[in-house]
């Protein structure tokens, strides 16, 4: 009350009626009827500091720092107080120049997902027709390349996305900086691997089947080559694979 008794909201009631109303016309009846309200209800609401009851919203979130306004319902702050004012945003608005970023990081890489999408579906025709020793040889590259760019591709994309995410800047991406040479070295890896498989492998292995009552005959098949070299190769793959796993399931819990 004594708060409301300095603010002296029906003095400057009629002292506004008097002169903005009928001397200047400045303001409308109810104009200056309202901005008495105005004035005896903030002399009212009582401040938020060791109030336990507090009602409050949030507006939409500031594309350029990324926070939302806190809006107090039923009190009121003061400069001194240690009542928050903001808050961070718990997602990322399209007119923020991370959501720019995002979006075209994500269809580029998209297109990238594509293009090696391609690749796997043209290893099928790699698996028919006639054997050759570059068939049998190519249809390993392309299906284990293909499923491993495939992998890093939506790794590394979610790696930039988590990173850009929980960071306030754009240049403080050091961590999925940092993450994407694990994924090139096992890819490195991989190709390494199949050069020194490709070498060791002669493509084609013949073997004589046995027909009743004819005889022998000649039989081909792709060579597996060097099983344990192969057995790491795909193996890479599978690591890849956990890998991207761990990342989204790091991703939810962020």
């Amino acid at each position: 009350m004594d708060n409301v008794i300095s603010k002296s909201p029906i003095s400057l009631l009629f002292a506004h009626l008097y002169y903005k109303h009928n001397t200047t016309n400045e303001g409308s009846f109810e104009q200056i009827v309202n901005e008495c309200c105005d004035i005896i209800d903030n002399a009212l609401i009582p401040y938020c500091q060791n109030n336990n009851n507090i009602k409050f919203s949030f507006t939409e979130c500031f594309s350029n720092n990324l926070t939302m306004s806190i809006k107090y319902l039923n009190c009121k702050t003061k400069d001194d107080d240690e009542i928050p004012r903001y808050i961070n945003c718990n997602y990322i608005p399209y007119s923020n120049n991370k959501g720019y970023i995002l979006i075209i990081f994500s269809t580029i890489s998209s297109f990238i997902n594509m293009i090696f999408l391609s690749i796997l579906l043209f290893t099928v025709l790699l698996w028919i027709g006639k054997l050759t020793k570059l068939k049998c040889i190519l249809k390993i590259w392309a299906t284990t390349i293909g499923i491993a760019i495939f992998i890093i591709s939506s790794s590394i994309k979610s790696e930039y996305i988590y990173s850009v995410f929980n960071n306030k800047g754009l240049t403080e991406t050091n961590y999925a900086n940092k993450n994407f040479i694990k994924y090139y070295f096992l890819l490195f890896f991989q190709i390494i691997l199949l050069i020194y498989w490709t070498i060791d492998n002669n493509g084609i292995d013949i073997s004589f089947n046995y027909l009743e009552n004819v005889g022998f005959y000649e039989s081909k098949s792709c060579s597996f080559g060097n099983e344990n070299i192969l057995m790491l190769i795909f193996g890479t793959n599978f690591i890849l694979l956990i890998l991207s796993i761990i990342l989204s399931y790091r991703g939810r819990l962020s």
